[in-house]
């Protein structure tokens, strides 16, 4: 391996770019969706829970496209052997595949999701005598 692996745009937007590297505007855009179920994992009950917990997850993280059908598939697969087996290898395994999707704590933390916009509903629910406290009018 020659050092660190380069990340995908849309990671790196989340960061915040640090580094300030360029944007690879050329890189290939997956489709956005959900990926489907791949039928081999169909045979393994803790693989389909874990991909039943790690879907939902990943779309309202908004970093999941039907690209990431094979890599979540293959998170799911090694959940399932380690809860057959159990060992130290295939957890640690199951936990850099994580991180790959930014479902680790630190992998969220290097993460910057950006603040949604505000509504106007905010004020018109609060009433207007919040706008008076807040010095609107």
């Amino acid at each position: 391996m020659r050092g660190r692996k380069t990340l995908p745009d849309n990671v790196r937007e989340l960061r915040g770019n640090p580094g300030k590297r360029p944007r690879n505007h050329d890189a290939p855009q997956p489709l956005a969706g959900r990926p489907e179920l791949p039928a081999r994992l169909r045979r393994s009950k803790n693989a389909v829970e874990m991909w039943e917990i790690l879907l939902p997850q990943l779309e309202a993280m908004g970093v999941v496209t039907q690209a990431d059908g094979p890599a979540l598939a293959l998170a799911c697969d090694v959940y399932a052997k380690w809860c057959r087996k159990g060992t130290a290898a295939l957890a640690a395994r199951f936990q850099s595949l994580l991180a790959e999707f930014g479902l680790t704590p630190a992998a969220r933390a290097r993460l910057r999701v950006p603040k949604k916009a505000e509504s106007g509903y905010g004020d018109f629910r609060q009433g207007p005598a919040s706008k008076a406290r807040r010095g609107k009018t």
